[in-house]
């Protein structure tokens, strides 16, 4: 029985995610260009996985960026991506990213990204982007969330 806040084992991490993307073990073996008897033992157990070989995995099942420190870790390495507080000092530049707008309902502050559909062969997609809003504070979220629904909490 694994002990609360212990890593799963790899090979239950690499399990999981290949069965949340629904695909077989062949069918991530011969994508992934590895054998699916290695494969199957690393799942099991039975062989342990380079470092290089669980970022590929990991790639390959395409797990999503806050996810991949947990596959290292439970292979014994050290975490590959940092993560930092928004607050933290060396967040400052995307703090300045942040829009205040002054409505009739108060001050409203978001942070935007952009989207785009580019590809090197085919100018018109590459031309074409979506800009997204999103609440950079909880008072933002708050007033949104109420002019959706007028009864929300706070």
């Amino acid at each position: 029985m694994a002990v609360a806040g212990a890593p799963a084992p790899i090979g239950e991490l690499l399990r999981s995610w290949r069965q949340r993307r629904s695909r077989s073990r062949l069918e991530l073996a011969l994508n992934a260009a590895v054998s699916s008897r290695h494969l199957s033992f690393l799942e099991t157990g039975r062989a342990r996985p380079s470092r290089e070989m669980v970022l590929h995995l990991a790639d390959e099942l395409e797990v999503p960026l806050r996810e991949r420190n947990a596959l290292p870790l439970a292979a014994g390495f050290a975490p590959l991506y940092t993560e930092r507080s928004l607050e933290a000092p060396e967040m400052a530049s995307v703090r300045r990213c942040r829009c205040d707008y002054a409505t009739a309902r108060g001050e409203l502050a978001f942070f935007s990204t952009l989207s785009t559909f580019g590809t090197a062969v085919d100018i018109t997609r590459s031309e074409l982007s979506i800009e997204a809003f999103y609440p950079a504070n909880a008072h933002t979220a708050l007033k949104l969330l109420r002019q959706i629904d007028p009864g929300a909490p706070g």
